[in-house]
């Protein structure tokens, strides 16, 4: 499975959310990400990347900014996004990009996943 790397700090800034309430599960929470920043393959940002994103956002609301950017770097290396964020659907309508809307079910081992948060 491969991740953008985008999605850390995404991540990260549910971390610091929940630090506000719960610094311990905070910390569990990030110990966790590290383990997976360890085990896990992150995809950057390249300049394919980043000229299939500008296409993605043509004209698209700045709202997708992150979630084309998750689109396009599965774009150029062929990948498929796996989402339970109903509203990334909107973006992931491109060609030749490959998607899998599961609401509730489970991230399949190869694909590119793009979570809706911490619980």
């Amino acid at each position: 499975m491969a991740s953008p790397a985008g999605s850390r700090s995404e991540i990260q800034s549910g971390i610091e959310l929940t630090r506000e309430q719960n610094a311990a599960k905070a910390g569990d929470i990030e110990l966790w990400l590290d383990q997976v920043s360890d085990t896990f393959n992150f995809l950057s940002m390249d300049g394919r990347a980043f000229r299939c994103w500008a296409q993605l956002m043509h004209r698209q609301s700045d709202t997708l900014y992150e979630d084309a950017m998750i689109a396009a770097i599965a774009k150029v290396h062929h990948l498929t996004v796996v989402t339970r964020n109903m509203p990334t659907s909107a973006i992931l309508k491109c060609p030749g990009l490959t998607h899998s809307l599961q609401p509730d079910g489970p991230v399949h081992k190869g694909a590119l996943s793009r979570g809706r948060g911490l619980a």
